[in-house]
């Protein structure tokens, strides 16, 4: 049975007459609740995952888990529940080679079995990258095809083939003895790769306008065409991800948070991007965070009307703030 505070009792007592602070009073288990989009990072889990990779002698550079799905907010900001519609997974592992698919089959299955043991829901994505001394190779799975695939106890040379659908390293592949001509077929291929390039442009220029900016990143998820002979003759971005930390003062001035989400919007317009973006933007304190996943295609159209910062943040952050940062209603 829930417990009134003497303090709840005289605030209901008084607050027809001269109003109260209704924080005395302790929220009802059923209070109502609305749905807010919400991406959110799990570190426990990536550290799960990294500790069983690291049992079996992987050399594991990072593992990174985030959860997109819907968060449920009471008019306080109290959260009641979260449910993950879609699981990503990153691991950057170090190879000695990149043209080995046996052994690059073997530590897939060692990844998709250290996944499986999460007993993630929903969709699972799987960002895994292998790393030689002189080059790299990153490809974005379907860790539930995958994992359906690997259960059926197929070698690794075979699971390889079958789930990796990114084009190695030419460097990694054999030169054909007869040259290949310019106009030979290709096939296409889906791929993620890192633009390291656009990313540090967009740090510069939020930078430069006085943003304490963490860290920066842009990949592009999109079509490769890719000939016998491993030459990539194109590359199609059907999405473009864009990942911002930023050190903030406050969480709950949201006209200066809406301003820097402009400025932020300001420099990713200036790449002229095509297709789908995401932003992840991620606003730090010195004891909290808040992250949100943004769909910055409409987060610009709306930012081009010229709306001011407090309705641009209104309109476009769909994310929960911190509890303690949110203010507690009259």
């Amino acid at each position: 049975m829930m417990r009134i505070t003497m303090a709840a009792v005289l605030c209901i007592m008084v607050a027809l007459l001269v109003g109260c602070d209704s924080s005395l009073i302790p929220e009802l288990p059923n209070a109502p609740c609305a749905f807010v989009w919400t991406t959110r990072s799990w570190p426990d889990q990536a550290e799960a995952i990294q500790q069983t990779l690291a049992a079996k002698g992987l050399r594991v550079r990072e593992t990174s888990v985030s959860a997109f799905g819907e968060s449920c907010i009471t008019e306080r900001g109290t959260e009641r529940g979260f449910g993950a519609r879609e699981v990503s997974v990153e691991v950057s592992i170090d190879v000695d080679r990149l043209d080995d698919t046996a052994e690059l089959g073997t530590l897939l299955g060692d990844v998709l079995d250290a996944i499986d043991q999460r007993s993630f829901t929903g969709s699972i994505l799987l960002f895994l990258t292998f790393h030689t001394p002189d080059a790299a190779v990153e490809c974005r799975l379907d860790a539930n095809t995958a994992l359906s695939i690997h259960r059926q106890g197929v070698d690794p040379g075979s699971l390889f083939q079958q789930v990796w659908t990114c084009p190695l390293p030419e460097s990694s592949t054999l030169t054909p003895l007869i040259p290949e001509l310019p106009n030979a077929p290709c096939a296409f291929v889906w791929t993620t790769r890192s633009w390291p390039d656009q990313a540090e442009a967009i740090q510069q220029t939020l930078a430069a306008k006085g943003l304490r900016v963490r860290e920066t990143l842009v990949s592009a998820f999109g079509e490769s065409c890719i000939t016998e002979g491993g030459t990539e003759r194109s590359f199609g971005a059907r999405e473009v991800s864009v990942e911002v930390s930023i050190d903030v003062d406050r969480l709950d001035d949201t006209a200066e948070l809406g301003t820097l989400l402009g400025d932020v919007l300001d420099a990713i317009d200036q790449h002229s991007f095509t297709g789908s973006i995401l932003l992840f933007l991620t606003f730090h304190t010195t004891d909290a965070a808040v992250e949100c996943r943004l769909d910055a295609n409409t987060a610009l159209s709306i930012h081009r009307q010229g709306v001011d910062p407090g309705s641009l943040f209104q309109q476009v952050w769909t994310c929960p703030l911190p509890e303690s940062s949110t203010l507690t209603p009259p």
